[in-house]
């Protein structure tokens, strides 16, 4: 425990930065920090405001110890902040302050490997891009490759632009399917202004499909914990194997991936834990994919390795990919879930399976999540943990649950809408089952699920019309989680509303509502605003073939703390306020900085 201590004159408000320099060449999870603003009226009372405001709403000290009150607005006004850093980056409230949403002028993309229905069903490899800021052109190419694929695009407000990347690009594959190797298939997409955009990936063939909504380039992490699937295949070796793609946005990349024990990567002799990929330029990738084991013979049975857990770090930003060439989600067996079973109880059929990784630094502590519409057998929500000690957390309809161990997961059944809460950072992913699993033509796909400390209150979102083989998606619905009871407009029409079939439901006495909504058959662009935090997801079926990512417009600002705070106290001492606080722990935390505003927004 440290105490720190501080004096200022009364008026206005004292703004606390906590700040740090990494010690070690490997910064971990807990070396990182995010804003967060908190009003203290007594060492025993205090309320922490918006994670993405610059001051927290009218709390007041008083001279005599009470609860925090919301409204006041006495001169005498304190606020503790630490600012959140990217790894080596600048404070939040620096103009030169790195982006941290879904929207940017800057992403590296890519396509792994799908599942190949043969040539009379034609792989699709698409690019979508929207904005809801103006006009922009975007450039997209393969840089690592000669000749180049080059294209610009117009992008422009409430639109989509639609943009196909060639099956092969100098006669390379740009659907990455050669795993323990340097590929040259990232592909760049570099804005020519000001306005963001935001891009989204689709691999699609016929009865096989997934798509991903982008990272900008300057929103990627050093640090990622894969979420890559795996069930039981259907029998036949090449099918379900989980893969993770490494794209390089920097020259001179390298990165060290650590498996899960006891499993096995194709090109890596069994036993492997921990390896380094070779040095990676800007655009070039490398592909992970999980190995099989088979018991040989006629009708042979092959073991699989689900990728979940395996954990990246780079000395450079990195995007990455995580999924499956054509995965089975779910099991026929009533509400048991496990990670492995027989292929005669996995619910049928498998499809491709793709999502852009979060960094680890952006994970939450607080998630909120519905099933999906026409899933009546239920979705499946996988949790997991950073570590490396023991998290704890609450599952609703659960007993307290906990998870040991980086990358340890467990697998539930999401029959309704569930709320989880942990002690510690973890990150949820939400996978829809085959159609088997409830007799509906559906497939699978996988979901990143976005922490309640991101939220924002403005999204956007693009469903895709693509025709694959005759058969385009039909059916796109978006799931909406809102916090309380305020109004929610899809398109400028508050819902519920017809136009939109759906309703709100409270989720147990959370605060947070939820509901899913039917969108038009003909997808297209669309927008959502809320007078509250709200988030939201979007996925669309069609025979056998499904889509699905989270819509744009949650933060991806950095979640973890370089100390933990205990107390922050104030009291008037003559005409000047003093102020201490004190810490239970400190990780790479090197000094404070106390700054003081007039109006609780310009600081000095």
């Amino acid at each position: 425990r440290r105490r720190h201590g501080s004096r200022a004159r009364c008026g206005g408000w004292l703004h606390l930065d906590a700040g740090f320099r990494l010690r070690s060449a490997e910064p971990s999870h807990h070396a990182l920090a995010l804003p967060i603003n908190a009003g203290f009226c007594s060492s025993e009372h205090c309320r922490y405001g918006s994670a993405r405001t610059h001051h927290s709403p009218g709390h007041s000290l008083e001279d005599s110890p009470r609860p925090c009150q919301h409204g006041k607005t006495d001169a005498r006004h304190y606020q503790l902040h630490q600012p959140w850093h990217r790894q080596f980056g600048p404070r939040f409230n620096d103009p030169a302050a790195t982006n941290t949403s879904y929207t940017g002028t800057d992403f590296w993309l890519g396509f792994m490997q799908n599942n190949d229905n043969g040539v009379s069903n034609p792989l699709y490899q698409m690019i979508y891009l929207s904005t809801s800021a103006g006009t922009t052109n975007v450039t997209i190419t393969t840089p690592g490759l000669a000749p180049i694929f080059s294209t610009t695009v117009s992008v422009t407000s409430n639109a989509i632009t639609a943009v196909q990347i060639p099956n092969l690009v100098a006669g390379v594959t740009m659907a990455t399917s050669t795993p323990n190797a340097v590929s040259n298939t990232g592909v760049h997409l570099q804005g020519s202004t000001s306005v963001p955009f935001t891009a989204y990936g689709l691999s699609r063939q016929k009865y096989t499909a997934d798509g991903y909504l982008a990272i900008p380039s300057s929103a990627m992490g050093k640090e990622y914990i894969a979420t890559a699937p795996m069930q039981v295949s259907s029998g036949t070796s090449g099918y379900g194997r989980a893969e993770i793609l490494i794209i390089a946005t920097t020259n001179g990349t390298t990165a060290t991936v650590t498996l899960p024990a006891g499993v096995k990567v194709v090109g890596r002799a069994a036993g492997t834990t921990t390896f380094t990929t070779p040095t990676l330029n800007a655009g070039q990738t490398y592909l992970i994919q999980s190995d099989q084991t088979s018991t040989g013979g006629l009708f042979p049975t092959y073991t699989v390795y689900d990728l979940t857990g395996t954990k990246i770090t780079s000395n450079n930003n990195i995007g990455v990919l995580q999924g499956n060439i054509c995965g089975n989600i779910g099991y026929k067996v009533g509400a048991t879930v496990s990670p492995s079973g027989a292929a005669a109880n996995l619910c049928g059929y498998c499809d491709h399976l793709v999502e852009m990784a979060i960094p680890t630094t952006s994970w939450g502590k607080k998630y909120y999540l519905n099933n999906y519409t026409r899933k009546t057998g239920g979705s499946i929500a996988r949790v997991v943990n950073y570590g490396p000690g023991t998290t704890t957390y609450s599952f609703s309809g659960q007993p307290t649950q906990t998870l040991t161990g980086t990358g340890a997961y467990k697998d539930y059944m999401v029959n309704s809408a569930v709320a989880i809460a942990s002690d510690k950072p973890i990150y949820v992913m939400e996978m829809c089952t085959g159609s088997t699993c409830d007799k509906d033509s559906t497939d699978p796909f996988i979901m990143n699920i976005l922490p309640r400390e991101q939220w924002g209150n403005a999204y956007s979102f693009i469903c895709p019309s693509l025709s694959s083989g005759g058969q385009a998606f039909l059916l796109h619905n978006v799931n909406i989680l809102k916090q309380g009871t305020g109004k929610v407009a899809l398109d400028g029409v508050f819902l519920p509303n017809p136009a939109f079939p759906g309703s709100f439901t409270q989720i147990g006495t959370t605060g947070v509502y939820y509901g899913s909504f039917t969108l038009p058959k003909t997808g297209g662009f669309h927008t959502l605003i809320g007078d509250s935090a709200i988030s939201a997801y979007v996925y669309g079926f069609t025979d056998d073939d499904a889509y699905g990512y989270p819509a744009s417009g949650a933060s991806l600002a950095p979640v973890a703390l370089p100390i933990q705070l205990l107390t922050f106290e104030g009291k008037k001492v003559n005409k000047d306020i003093e102020l201490s606080w004190m810490t239970a722990t400190e990780l790479n935390n090197d000094f404070y900085t106390l700054e003081r505003s007039s109006d609780g927004i310009s600081f000095e």
